[in-house]
């Protein structure tokens, strides 16, 4: 190993790394193995948020997952798997600020989001309906988004602020 080459004892920085990550793995894995004790639907909730990379607000979960989402998601937030944050408009108009900022933002970071998809690997019946699930709901959004910022309206500078 390199430790041995080196003769100090010391580990290279890619052991560091490696160990570093196999630590967080465990770590993820048995908050996401004990709240599957409790609830298993929860453990497929929290994979499928892995989908969703850049985060989803109340809106998004409601449409994929539907009913109960909001029972998952606490559990989540407190086993710290899911962070939530409230987005923020970057339009100078307050009316137009005000429908688009405030919302709850979840989200996993990105080492989290890979992991969590991970664990659908044994699992291809189940990853393959969230996926679906995920995709249908965002070409919705995709759909929507195009259609209102082509109206060229006021309301549509919403949709612009939003896409920021």
């Amino acid at each position: 190993s390199a430790r041995d080459q080196r003769g100090d004892g010391s580990s290279s920085p890619e052991e560091d790394e490696n160990s570093v990550i196999k630590i967080l793995e465990a770590s993820l894995h048995v908050s996401v193995e004990t709240i599957a004790k409790s609830n298993p639907q929860t453990k497929d909730f929290f994979c499928m948020l892995g989908f969703l990379p850049g985060g989803a607000v109340d809106s998004d979960l409601e449409n994929i997952w539907g009913k109960g989402w909001k029972t998952h998601m606490q559990a989540l937030l407190k086993a710290s798997l899911v962070a939530c944050t409230r987005s923020s408009s970057k339009s100078p108009d307050p009316h137009l600020a005000s429908k688009i900022g405030g919302r709850k933002v979840y989200y996993m970071f990105p080492f989290v989001c890979a992991f969590a998809q991970s664990l659908l690997r044994p699992k291809p019946q189940l990853r393959i309906s969230l996926l679906r699930k995920c995709r249908r709901h965002l070409a919705k959004v995709a759909d929507r988004l195009f259609h209102d910022m082509g109206r060229g309206t006021k309301e549509s500078s919403v949709v612009y602020a939003m896409v920021e």
